[in-house]
């Protein structure tokens, strides 16, 4: 195993053919701050240069995935619509050449589940939830561009209209995710 953290809140890890990226942030659940969408397109490049990488796995140190955009960062930097780029969205904004699996657990908010939809695969623990819940604060979610392809179009509107977050159980039942397994 080769382990080296990339820009600090990202480790990347070569494992048997399986590039393992973890964003290391647990202490704020994920949240995509510059180091972490820094460290995950530094990862990716990695991962596409790694000949002896053939898949990679996308996943989230503690207990949660992603909580998507770290506010605190976007509330200091005065963001109010994040650019296209913002989150590292694999396959689009960075160019992935091998596949890659979204290995979920706990919670998956916002530009988080955008990041698990834009992977090739999803597996979730038992414990994942889903979610783009800016409706509740009357703000927009560009984190759901890939829903209407991915489940149905009115699980798509149900998600988008309440904010309520999807279990796992039911993420698997719309397609979301391949496979729920124990945590």
């Amino acid at each position: 195993i080769s382990t080296e953290s990339v820009e600090g809140q990202v480790r990347y890890e070569l494992e048997d053919g399986v590039a393992w990226v973890r964003m290391d942030r647990p202490e704020a659940r994920n949240a995509l701050n510059k180091r972490v969408r820094d460290g995950l397109h530094a990862a990716v490049k990695r991962f596409n240069s790694d000949e002896e990488a053939k898949v990679l796995v996308l996943t989230g140190e503690g207990s949660a995935f992603c909580a998507g955009g770290d506010l605190k960062e976007m509330a200091e930097t005065a963001l109010q619509v994040p650019p296209v780029d913002f989150v590292p969205q694999l396959g689009r904004t960075i160019p992935v050449l091998k596949p890659t699996i979204a290995a979920v657990n706990g919670l998956a908010l916002a530009g988080g589940f955008l990041l698990a939809q834009n992977c090739d695969l999803c597996v979730a623990g038992e414990s994942a939830r889903f979610g783009i819940t800016e409706v509740k604060v009357g703000r927009g979610a560009p984190w759901a561009a890939p829903l209407p392809w991915l489940i149905p179009p009115r699980a798509a509107m149900e998600i988008l209209l309440t904010g309520d977050l999807v279990d796992a159980a039911r993420a698997e039942r719309l397609g979301l995710v391949n496979h729920v397994v124990p945590d």
